[in-house]
């Protein structure tokens, strides 16, 4: 026994004083991309740009102490274009004059340079060699397709930007599908819902193919592309919160790729607390195995609304467009004596950090706020039939979340509120909140 215990903390000794393993993580320069550009709008003078793609965000700054260019074997002067910490890094050369041939670069990134995460990553000297295209001729240097699950698109990287007239027309892709066109800063984009994540493509761009400082592609581009497999997601398809007529059909449309079953949470956010929910965030106690749950907003007793409703659902049951599900918003609201809005957090049934949420209004009451010098005006109509609905309570909260006014809509569904103490910052409108027997918005 003793000699076990002894065999016990040599083990432990020297567990605990370990040499850290070696990262393995890696800051690399996956592309780069080689292009001719205008100096500003109002100039006509070209100068050469490098887009650096890293694997790791990485700053401006530290770039700007570790790169080191080299131009036909000289080294070059360059500004850093991009202003916060990116993956991507736009540097313009100084000195080059734009002549009619391919210019050679040298790319030279010194050992130390920082990626900006939360893990270590190492960093080792970096070479690369790149070639940056004659401004007399217009090169097509890569393309990047990416599919979101329901709309493909595919970026383009030219060496100057495009003249986009009829772009279009010089386009072709088999098999055959509608897109569109549009200009970034690179080159252009082709973008389509029509895009088949499983299929391979075969991209066309004819001769003739113009750029804005006069450079023509040669000869016709023809180029390979496949989507790969589509990364798990869900996604709502607006960015912004949700208003869902309480006399519709109250659809919501979500965006599932790649996932079996998915963990619908609804909340009731109540009315006197939507202002800090919506500035600070609604986490809902979610119900998963102790071992998973690695976070818990449930510390203090404050709680800003509740869980009225958790299911979980089979999402290639929910009715489908492209890879975007249709969920029903139809649940009994166990909570209908306090107003309030709801929150709907859907999220994968077995990888819970794939999720996404969203704050949902269901109401017929639609409203348009205009602040006087001294009064709120309120409009409020029927979302469904647009006529004016009077009799309507009417309540404007405050940024310090107080009652700055009551009034109610007149015939004409506008209601005026007076107000006062607007000189404290606190009493600047922030919310107005509509109420009914049996609606609330």
């Amino acid at each position: 026994m003793r000699n076990l215990l002894i065999a016990l903390l040599v083990l432990c000794f020297i567990a605990c004083n370990r040499t850290p393993a070696k990262v393995s993580n890696e800051l690399t320069l996956e592309d780069i991309n080689a292009a001719w550009v205008l100096q500003d709008e109002q100039s006509k003078q070209a100068v050469p740009q490098l887009d650096l793609y890293f694997s790791h965000p990485v700053s401006p700054a530290d770039i700007k102490n570790k790169l080191k260019l080299e131009i036909e074997g000289k080294p070059a002067p360059f500004n850093v274009q991009t202003l916060s910490n990116n993956k991507d890094i736009t540097v313009r050369i100084q000195g080059i004059t734009p002549q009619d041939k391919d210019i050679e670069a040298k790319v030279i990134i010194e050992k130390g340079l920082a990626a900006k995460t939360e893990q270590p990553v190492e960093a080792r000297e970096i070479k690369v060699t790149s070639n940056i295209p004659s401004p007399f001729n217009l090169v097509i240097n890569d393309l990047d397709p990416e599919h979101d699950g329901l709309t493909g698109t595919v970026f383009v990287r030219t060496s100057q930007q495009v003249i986009m007239n009829d772009v279009s027309s010089l386009i072709k892709i088999e098999p055959a599908v509608k897109f569109s066109v549009d200009k970034t800063d690179n080159g252009f984009l082709i973008k389509s819902n029509d895009f088949d994540a499983d299929k391979n493509y075969l991209l066309t761009v004819s001769k003739g193919l113009r750029g804005v400082l006069g450079g023509t592609l040669q000869e016709q581009y023809d180029n390979n592309m496949a989507f790969g497999e589509l990364e798990p997601s869900v996604r709502f398809t607006t960015t912004k919160s949700v208003f869902l007529s309480s006399k519709g059909n109250r659809t919501l449309d979500i965006r599932i790729v790649n996932i079996e079953k998915v963990k619908v949470i609804i909340s009731k956010i109540y009315e006197s607390n939507l202002l800090s929910a919506q500035r600070y965030g609604y986490y809902p106690k979610d119900s998963r195995d102790e071992e998973d749950y690695y976070y818990d907003y449930s510390n203090n007793e404050l709680t800003a609304g509740d869980v009225i409703f958790e299911q979980e659902v089979d999402a290639r049951s929910l009715p489908q467009i492209g890879n975007s599900k249709l969920f029903k918003f139809n649940i009994e609201d166990k909570l209908k004596e306090f107003k309030g809005i709801y929150h709907i957090k859907v999220r994968s049934a077995k990888d819970y950090w794939i999720s996404d949420s969203r704050f949902i209004s269901v109401s017929d009451l639609g409203l348009i706020a205009k602040e006087g010098t001294d009064k709120l005006f309120v409009f409020t109509n029927s979302i469904k039939t647009a006529d004016p609905l009077s009799g309507v309570n009417i309540i404007a909260y405050g940024n310090n979340n107080q009652v700055l006014g009551m009034g109610a809509t007149n015939a004409d569904g506008v209601a005026e509120i007076a107000y006062t103490r607007k000189e404290f910052a606190g009493f600047k409108p922030a919310m107005i909140v509509a109420k009914t027997e049996n609606d609330f918005n």
